[in-house]
């Protein structure tokens, strides 16, 4: 039902009882009131943080956990709740690369080629005397660079930094091969599992709440099918509030009164095919080719092997296992392919979300 609309002062056109107080609830790096469903975990961050504050070592975490299963959400919330001085960057694909980034966050200019050490001894001097270094996406670093463990043992070797890594990786610190590293970094791990689709309902219906003035605009229909699509897609909270911000919007473009099931069943269509579009133009001729050998080879050995066979049909050269394998892992990091084990080999397929014709649309743009 088309409604009455009126301007805030974003500029943002909404139905006239629909007002968005809150907008930035529905993105994801908003730190909501409360973290549901991951108590547990939340209660490991604050007990840490909280013995921090009270004079003893910074701690050293890593929470581990599939894309969307709220590592981020719940560190930040503790380091919040706690009042930690902390740093967050998003992990480069390079030691070195992450380094800069550390610096950029700490020292407010990028500081592109010092060598490792007197960088990090700029960073170190000008961090606080107790703080927390957050490092989200640990794995783009840790399994393509040799260099890991010299970040991570300047990272272990100071008695008032802490650190917590976030990865979607199991096995990020098998990577680590300095004896050294392995003996000062020593970590507590948190385990993040999926949600459910109850739990993304819940997740949904709190970021609504805080997002609208009438959270009632959207249907109760209209949550579970986001959070059933989310779960879909192994549980993935990021997707579900993607998902809802686009159905918020399509149902104020078209002048909507609520967001009913049948505006989720648009929005989804719209964000996928952005989405689609977006990550297409995004990946190299590479990343390409493997995504299509992808969709033929059933392990990782033959994913490897279909790669250099397609590649020269494509004007690409045949790469060594060590470059395959850094290909492979951009395009996990992506959400783009689904492994498996199955005793000793690792079995491979295109994530389940991709749609249909993304092998048509994917060969059109080689």
């Amino acid at each position: 039902m088309a409604g009455g609309v009126k301007a805030l002062k974003s500029g943002l056109l909404l139905p006239a009882y629909v007002r968005l107080v809150n907008p930035e609830a529905l993105e994801q790096d908003h730190i909501p009131s409360q973290v549901v469903y991951r108590d547990k975990q939340l209660k490991v961050f604050l007990d840490e943080f909280k013995v921090m504050k009270a004079g003893f070592p910074p701690p050293r975490l890593i929470a581990y956990g599939p894309v969307g299963s709220g590592k981020t959400v719940t560190t930040r919330k503790a380091l919040t709740d706690v009042g930690v001085e902390h740093v967050y960057v998003k992990a480069e694909p390079t030691a070195y690369g992450t380094l800069v980034a550390l610096g950029e966050a700490v020292l407010k200019k990028r500081k592109w080629g010092l060598s490792f050490a007197p960088l990090w001894g700029d960073i170190e001097a000008a961090l606080p005397k107790q703080c927390i270094i957050v490092i989200d996406e640990a794995e783009r670093f840790a399994f393509r660079d040799e260099r890991r463990d010299e970040l991570l043992y300047y990272l272990s070797r100071t008695r008032d930094l802490g650190t917590v890594l976030i990865t979607n990786r199991y096995d990020v610190m098998r990577s680590v091969v300095d004896a050294r590293v392995l003996s000062s970094f020593s970590a507590q791990a948190v385990y993040f599992t999926p949600y459910s689709a109850n739990e993304l309902t819940a997740i949904v219906r709190e970021r609504v709440k805080e997002a609208l003035d009438d959270p009632s605009a959207v249907e109760g229909g209209a949550l579970n099918l986001i959070a059933a699509y989310a779960a879909g897609r192994g549980g993935d909270a990021r997707y579900a509030l993607d998902l809802l911000r686009a159905a918020i919007k399509h149902a104020v473009v078209n002048g909507l009164d609520e967001v009913t099931p049948h505006v989720v069943e648009e929005a989804k269509q719209d964000l996928e095919r952005e989405s689609l579009s977006s990550m297409l133009t995004s990946l190299s001729p590479t990343h390409k080719v493997m995504l299509l050998a992808l969709h033929q080879a059933t392990t990782i050995g033959e994913l490897y092997t279909l790669y250099n066979r397609l590649a020269p049909t494509y004007l690409l050269e045949p790469l060594k296992e060590r470059r395959l394998r850094e290909i492979f892992l951009d395009l996990q990091i992506a959400g783009l392919v689904e492994t498996t084990r199955k005793g000793a080999k690792w079995l491979v397929k295109p994530a389940p979300w991709l749609p249909p014709e993304f092998l048509e649309k994917l060969k059109a743009s080689l």
